[in-house]
Parts: structure tokens; C-alpha cells; sequence
């Protein structure tokens, strides 16, 4: 891995990084500890030494892939032999409601993230928001408030369509944000890691790559891309 900083302009604000941390892992970073930060093995150093469970050898991963499992199957009434790690979960729950995603995150009990609407319905909110952005700033062009007032007005009308739109579609949000069963699973270990140390402790392997993914989360780069010799700055 190549030794790179994540922010070299140091414009990046980490409060979000460190709330989810705090969240996770069920420990406070307060701002003294996050002014001494400088890589991201600081920060997974940081973590370990405070993350509270027993320490253990155990895949904290495949125990979260079961507590998936067991909910997908509870509540989409998928067959326990159709979900493997790599099992794409478009294929289990093609469409699943958002009443019956939030029932999944219940029985997991944890948060979900949303479920996301297809690429064509995104597609069609984005040209109808710059339709109306186009449209409004023709006629504010054709008046007399002026260039500023016509971007404004063009703006403001771009977002209720936008604000509109994303109502209406609401009932087209039926993609699960998740590729397959195990990012679904990794994807829970670094949200929800004190969830999973309740029950089979804290194995440091993992929860210093529960750290990376999400890191690299804020930062908007790969996990693969972030390592202990990673600098924030």
C-alpha cells in the first residue's frame, strides 16, 4: 500500500469520522485525543485500547454475516442455503418495501442505512431539477431581476423539484445498499461493533479493520487504499 495522505489540504472535517467511531464502538474520543491523530494506525491504536469486550480469536464478521442471516431469513423468508458471503442480495430480495427493511433493522437491532432508488429514477429526479433550473433562469433572463436574482430564483426551483420528487419516488426505493451478504456483513461490524462484542467479543484484527472501512468511508476512497501508515493530514 502506498503511503499517502487522506486530506493533504487538511479541509476535511473528522467530527463525523470520530462520532461514528464513538458510536461503534461504544467509547468517547474527546478533541485533545483527535488534535494528536496523524495516521490511521494512531486512530486504530486509540480504538483497541479503549473498545470495551473480551478479546477473542473469534470472526467477529461471520458472526455478524449470522445475525444477517437470520434476520433475512425471519423477515424476507429467504432459504437458509441461499445465503453464502457472496450471495448478491438483489437476488434474495429483489424489491423488498421499506416497511420490510425497517422490520430487518428491528430484528437486527441496529439502524439500516435506507434503501436506495434505481439508477433510472435518480437519473430522471436529476434531468426534472435541471429542467426547472434551465427554465426558471430563462424567464428570470427575460425579466428585469437580474442575473443574480435569476440564479436564485433558478436555484430555489431546482430544489423543490428536487424536494418534490424524491417524495413521489419514495415507493421506487427498492435497491438494498448492500452488494452482497458479506459487505453486508463488514459493512455491520464497523457500524455496529459493540453490538457484536456483547456477544462474541472483540477480535482486534477486525475491529482495526472496522476502523479502516471507516475511514475510508469519510474520506470517500477505498478501504483497500487505507492502512496503519495512512496520514489524515
Amino acid at each position: 500500500m502506498t503511503l499517502r495522505s487522506l486530506d493533504p489540504d487538511g479541509e476535511l472535517d473528522t467530527f463525523d469520522l470520530l462520532q461514528d467511531l464513538q458510536e461503534s464502538f461504544g467509547i468517547t474520543i474527546d478533541q485533545h485525543d483527535a488534535e494528536r491523530l496523524v495516521t490511521v494506525g494512531h486512530l486504530e491504536d486509540l480504538v483497541c485500547g479503549r473498545v470495551p469486550g473480551n478479546r477473542t480469536s473469534r470472526c467477529v464478521t461471520a458472526a455478524a454475516f449470522y445475525r444477517i442471516r437470520r434476520a433475512l431469513i425471519e423477515e424476507f423468508d429467504v432459504s437458509r442455503r441461499d445465503v453464502r458471503p457472496a450471495t448478491r442480495v438483489r437476488t434474495l430480495i429483489p424489491r423488498p418495501s421499506a416497511a420490510a427493511w425497517r422490520r430487518c433493522a428491528t430484528s437486527l437491532g441496529a439502524e439500516l442505512p435506507p434503501l436506495r432508488r434505481s439508477r433510472q429514477a435518480v437519473r430522471a429526479i436529476l434531468l426534472a431539477c435541471f429542467t426547472a433550473f434551465v427554465s426558471v433562469l430563462a424567464v428570470g433572463y427575460a425579466s428585469s431581476i437580474g442575473v443574480f436574482g435569476s440564479i436564485l430564483m433558478a436555484a430555489l426551483a431546482a430544489a423543490m423539484v428536487a424536494f418534490l420528487a424524491s417524495i413521489l419516488t419514495s415507493a421506487l426505493a427498492t435497491h438494498v445498499p448492500f452488494e452482497t451478504a458479506g459487505a453486508f456483513a463488514r459493512w455491520f461490524v464497523s457500524r455496529h461493533h459493540t453490538l457484536l462484542a456483547e456477544h462474541a467479543g472483540v477480535n482486534e484484527r477486525e475491529a482495526r479493520d472496522a476502523v479502516c472501512d471507516l475511514v475510508a468511508y469519510h474520506y470517500g476512497t477505498r478501504p483497500e487504499d487505507v492502512g496503519a501508515e495512512t496520514r489524515f493530514v
